[in-house]
């Protein structure tokens, strides 16, 4: 099975909850996906080598302070913490939205999933820029906030250079849709306030 492929499990749902024919599978937010794993490792390397370094040249003697020390060993622990949960991400596969003719399945395929009729959920679409480094310009992006029945959301983006299309499509099929522009940083807070996959 492929790793966009749809699962027996969704594939069970979709007959249940009477989702009609499957029209179109599609990865999602493959960009943050890779971003968490490019952020961590380097400031893993960086704690570690320079713990190692200040305990291999005997601390104090080579000019290392106790707040340096401090400093090295807080960026290790957080490069490993976003590396493990990086690498937990990369184990559990992408996130792939399959979109029926009547609802959606948002899944890993080693993983959770989401899944809803188009008819009970609504949709707000967020154009953004990605901010850039200082060599590079500010990456267009397409984000959509789902908005369940329940009162749960779910945000997914993609840069304009990958398959925005999809989100459009899901976000134009739900049962109310909204397009507007946010700031980077607000789209950012609708994801930590969402659930998560």
């Amino acid at each position: 099975m492929a790793k966009t492929d749809l699962s027996s499990d969704s594939a069970q749902i979709a007959v249940e909850r009477d989702f009609g024919r499957l029209e179109r599978t599609t990865r999602v937010d493959s960009r943050r996906e890779k971003k968490v794993l490019i952020n961590a490792l380097p400031m893993l390397i960086v704690g570690v080598v320079g713990l190692g370094a200040a305990f291999y040249s005997g601390l104090g003697s080579r000019g290392y302070t106790w707040p340096m020390l401090i400093l090295l060993a807080l960026i290790a622990v957080v490069g490993a913490g976003l590396s493990y949960a990086a690498v937990t991400q990369l184990r559990r596969g992408p996130l792939v939205l399959h979109l029926f003719e009547r609802g959606f399945i948002v899944e890993r395929p080693r993983g959770g999933k989401v899944s809803a009729r188009l008819a009970t959920t609504t949709a707000r679409l967020y154009d953004f820029d990605e901010p850039g480094d200082s060599t590079s310009e500010p990456l267009p992006h397409v984000a959509v906030q789902l908005c369940f029945a329940d009162g749960d959301t779910m945000v997914l983006e993609e840069p304009h250079s990958g398959s925005p299309d999809a989100l459009v499509e899901l976000a134009q099929r739900c049962a109310g849709h909204t397009r507007e522009r946010l700031r980077y940083v607000d789209v950012q807070r609708l994801r930590r306030d969402a659930i998560h996959v």
